[in-house]
């Protein structure tokens, strides 16, 4: 599920809010993470200190800039990247509905406490049993569904006559044209969209429904 989904659904392992999205699975997140869990790791990975105290155990809001990349590192696998963790779904070979959770963060110490070796086995076992209550509940299912049918993906073929039109406010401009097809909407006078650079599909259907009246936010790249 790409963050700026979940972030609407307030997240499922942590209170995330989504602040600004760059594109598809790319975007900015306020989360606090309050969970006993994470509370429990703080003690068996070692003291929280510096700046780490405040960004991932504790309960203070924390802004993470998030990158969510499908099939990667292999087909059907599905990578999130943030500043001090990775969660990677790896497809199980062989399977098209298990999949093997892979989560990689980093510790304020290199060095472990010795007394908490015993209970490491416990404490994956709990992850792991969070993990597959939560992955399998309805919540997730309904972020799948919205996540599946979030964004609206164009591409135009080709343009062997030069970069598309759009409507111009300045008919009297040597580069504008007339087309009568759009008078009854009001676009008469058209130009060609910045011919001289190369073309964006994004930037052109931005522009083009500004010329309409509409805000439209369109990206360059997914996921």
């Amino acid at each position: 599920v790409r963050p700026e989904v979940e972030a609407m659904f307030g997240g499922y392992l942590e209170t995330q809010q989504c602040l600004e999205t760059f594109a598809p699975g790319d975007a900015l997140i306020q989360r606090t993470n309050s969970m006993w869990i994470t509370r429990f790791a703080a003690v068996l990975f070692g003291s929280c200190h510096d700046s780490l105290a405040n960004r991932f155990y504790h309960e203070l809001a924390v802004v993470s800039h998030y990158r969510l990349y499908k099939d990667f590192p292999k087909l059907g696998d599905c990578s999130c990247f943030a500043l001090e963790a990775m969660w990677a779904l790896r497809r199980v070979p062989g399977s098209v509905s298990h999949y093997r959770s892979v989560l990689v963060f980093n510790t304020p110490e290199d060095k472990w406490a010795t007394w908490a070796s015993p209970l490491y086995p416990a404490f994956t076992r709990m992850i792991h049993n969070a993990l597959d209550r939560v992955l399998n509940g309805h919540s997730v299912r309904d972020m799948r569904a919205i996540d599946a049918n979030m964004y609206l993906v164009l591409s135009l073929r080709s343009f062997n006559r030069g970069h598309p039109m759009i409507p111009t406010n300045d008919p009297a401009s040597e580069k504008s044209f007339s087309i009568s097809a759009g008078k009854h909407l009001g676009l008469v006078s058209w130009t060609r969209f910045k011919s001289d650079e190369k073309f964006h599909l994004s930037e052109y259907m931005r522009c083009f429904m500004e010329r309409l009246g509409h805000q439209l936010k369109t990206y360059e790249v997914m996921d």
